[in-house]
């Protein structure tokens, strides 16, 4: 799952799949439970179960001071809130 790049994201997909493991690449912004919902909704949908999530915005240490408090509350949305919001929908299938 990534909010963008999605030619990376369906060719990741493709490797798991030459190695046997079913994928489902989805667009989202996991920072905002919506789109965390509509995620699980078409996952369980088409695979009936979750083996893995993986969410994170990469962050440059060196940018670090450059980083304004809208980045700030993007990438903590991303690394945080998103591990609330998918075992909350998860568990209410």
């Amino acid at each position: 799952m990534a909010r963008s790049r999605g030619d990376d994201l369906n060719q990741v997909a493709k490797e798991c799949e030459a190695l046997g493991v079913k994928a489902l690449p989805i667009l989202a912004d996991v920072a905002k439970h919506e789109e965390v919902n509509r995620v699980v909704q078409q996952g369980m949908e088409k695979l009936a179960k979750w083996m893995c999530w993986c969410a994170q915005l990469p962050c440059d240490p060196q940018k670090l001071l450059g980083f304004s408090y809208e980045e700030w509350h993007e990438a903590f949305a991303v690394n945080l809130h998103s591990t609330f919001y998918l075992p909350r929908r998860l568990l209410r299938k």
